[in-house]
């Protein structure tokens, strides 16, 4: 807090998480563009009964509850539109049938 007598300092906490922002801002472009900017799921030709739509999202393929340490392996991401990410998460045994999904 802020005491009016000098400037206000980043607690480590605070500087973790910008670090961690940036670090997941820049893994998130170099994996959409790997992928083309493109759904992989839609480019598979893998329908989840719905249409692609705009957004493009990175997915974790190994889940990071279950495997925090590869929350910034490029690896473990693959580029999904909105539609898809919500279709993967929302039938986790059809996804996991199609590898979407540790």
């Amino acid at each position: 807090m802020p005491d009016g007598n000098g400037p206000v300092r980043m607690t480590d906490e605070i500087e973790d998480t910008i670090e961690q922002r940036k670090v997941r801002e820049s893994v998130t472009q170099e994996v959409l563009r790997r992928d083309n900017f493109e759904c992989q799921v839609h480019m598979m030709q893998v329908w989840l009964a719905v249409e692609w739509r705009g957004r493009l999202d990175p997915h974790h393929v190994a889940p990071v509850s279950r495997f925090p340490e590869l929350r910034h392996d490029k690896a473990n991401l693959l580029t999904v539109c909105r539609a898809h990410h919500d279709a993967i998460h929302g039938h986790p045994e059809r996804a996991r049938s199609l590898e979407l999904l540790a």
